[in-house]
């Protein structure tokens, strides 16, 4: 491995949380490449929502790894080269591991976020008993007090009215 190559994959591995990013990225480049194999990069990075680079970064550590092996596909033109991205039985094996812990990561994060709505729901039900305790407390006062609600502001009134 070059020294490029290297200090590609050190970048890709150094932000926190890069490891989750970079597993969700290799797994959906997997699954594109088992499903249509011949591919440029530029194609690869546009259908991804990310930069050629980051694609060939990627591309390059799956292949290190054994992933994926390459080979060219042909010129389109002379200024477009389309590889041909195999998907190997160890990227397969890969690809479904990666699935399977995205899968359960997800499921986490959703379980998660239930919890919250439900705390969020109770939280509001109780604010809501809240208020509806207060106005009755208000109306009590008011009729105590001999305080009627004030009448509407001159133009508030009736429908009809002008």
């Amino acid at each position: 491995m070059n020294s490029r190559s290297a200090f590609s994959t050190k970048r890709l591995r150094s932000p926190a949380g890069a490891a989750e990013r970079n597993a969700t990225f290799q797994y959906r480049l997997l699954r594109m490449l088992a499903a249509n194999p011949v591919r440029t990069q530029n194609e690869l990075a546009a259908e991804l929502g990310s930069h050629g680079a980051t694609v060939n970064a990627h591309l390059k550590i799956l292949k290190d790894q054994g992933y994926i092996e390459s080979g060219d596909y042909g010129h389109l033109d002379r200024f477009v080269r389309k590889c041909h991205y195999q998907v190997t039985p160890a990227g397969s094996q890969q690809c479904r591991t990666l699935g399977r812990a995205q899968r359960e990561s997800k499921t986490q994060e959703m379980a998660a976020l239930q919890a919250e709505a439900t705390r969020v729901r109770a939280e509001i039900n109780r604010l809501d008993a809240e208020i509806t305790r207060l106005r009755a407390e208000v109306t009590s006062l008011r009729a105590e007090l001999g305080i009627y609600p004030l009448s509407p502001r001159v133009g508030e009134g009736k429908a009809g009215a002008a």
